[in-house]
């Protein structure tokens, strides 16, 4: 038998099984489902950490913005805090989809794995922290939003104006060791220092440097995803030297064609580099469409040049609603774009 000519064979049966858009959206189907019974049982089979967190309530110092206070009522409890919050988590999800992922605005993506990152919150009885990061999928859309939404929450600001009160001093401050400060006793018989120190704060000996570690990924990454949208359109110019300098595409009309200034282009829409002055890629709104792109989007009664998503060519929109309005739209952003080649469209 041989093993490597198998394995190929078995790489090549599920690629194709995949590739099936009716077996993806099962696979779909089948993640939002395990998201959905996942996110329910870790939030009733697992405690909070309303010890620690009723500990710092009593003595007003929780390491949490006032923004986290008002987003997180009952966090000095167990049970109630845990149905808040898994309810908070579904009305975080469900209007991401419906306004964002729905409509394509929002990579699937980031929205799973957004879900996926507040299950393991709730598993790991960090459910302070799912407030945090529930929207940061956003961030790829509105970063100038999201990430001070986030900032807002985790760092303790409003309490005071120059970082002098209890919430500051137990964020960045705390008790110097186990010997220093007072003790939280949980029910096992482990005992935790309240308010410790960045000298286990930061050690990737405990939980806490890896709740850091993840939320400054759920900062960077939608961050990565808004200016990686932010630049396509745009191409290098490469010189003698090993440099490369990025700037902005530019096209001039001289009358009968589109003369474009540089050596090649990233197309909007396959993401590829492709060749200049080639017959009918054109810029439309910021965008650059190649000439194969171009032509399937055109030969598709159900695309819109407003929001590039096509429903019965490159990309499969399955919402009705979505197709009508996308029928309703074309004959408008046919004609902008027609105006644009035209050179009539400011």
């Amino acid at each position: 038998m041989e093993v490597p000519g198998t394995i190929m064979s078995l790489i090549s049966r599920l690629k194709k099984e995949f590739s099936d858009p009716e077996n993806m959206k099962d696979a779909e189907r089948g993640v939002a489902m395990g998201l959905i019974v996942g996110t329910i049982l870790a939030a009733f089979i697992t405690t909070s950490d309303f010890l620690a967190l009723n500990f710092d309530y009593i003595r007003n110092q929780n390491p949490y913005g006032v923004l986290w206070t008002w987003l997180n009522p009952m966090f000095w409890t167990d049970v109630p805090y845990r149905i808040y919050t898994t309810a908070f988590l579904f009305a975080a999800e469900a209007i991401q989809w419906y306004f964002f992922v729905r409509t394509h605005k929002m990579s699937k993506f980031l929205f799973y794995a957004g879900w996926f990152q507040s299950m393991i919150w709730m598993r790991g009885s960090v459910f302070q922290n799912v407030t945090v990061t529930a929207f940061a999928p956003l961030g790829s859309l509105f970063p100038w939003l999201i990430i001070p939404f986030m900032l807002l929450q985790k760092i303790p600001l409003g309490w005071s104006w120059n970082g002098s009160d209890a919430h500051w001093w137990c964020a960045f401050t705390g008790n110097s060791g186990f010997t220093s400060g007072d003790t939280i006793t949980f029910p096992n018989g482990q005992q935790l220092i309240s308010c410790p120190g960045g000298w286990l704060r930061w050690n990737p000996s405990y939980s806490w440097f890896w709740s850091y570690a993840m939320i400054m990924f759920w900062l960077i990454m939608p961050l990565l995803f808004y200016l990686k949208k932010r630049n396509r359109g745009k191409f290098v110019t490469y010189g003698a030297e090993e440099t490369e300098q990025p700037q902005l595409a530019q096209a001039i009309w001289n009358g009968d064609s589109w003369i474009f200034l540089d050596k090649n282009w990233i197309c909007t829409f396959c993401g590829e580099w492709k060749e200049l002055l080639s017959e009918r890629s054109f810029w439309f709104d910021d965008r650059f469409f190649c000439k194969e792109c171009y032509d399937q989007l055109d030969s598709c009664p159900g695309c819109s040049m407003e929001t590039m998503y096509c429903v019965c060519g490159l990309e499969e929109i399955g919402d009705v609603e979505t197709q009508d309005q996308c029928a309703k739209d074309i004959a408008v952003d046919r004609a902008q774009a027609n105006l644009f080649k035209s050179g009539l469209w400011e």
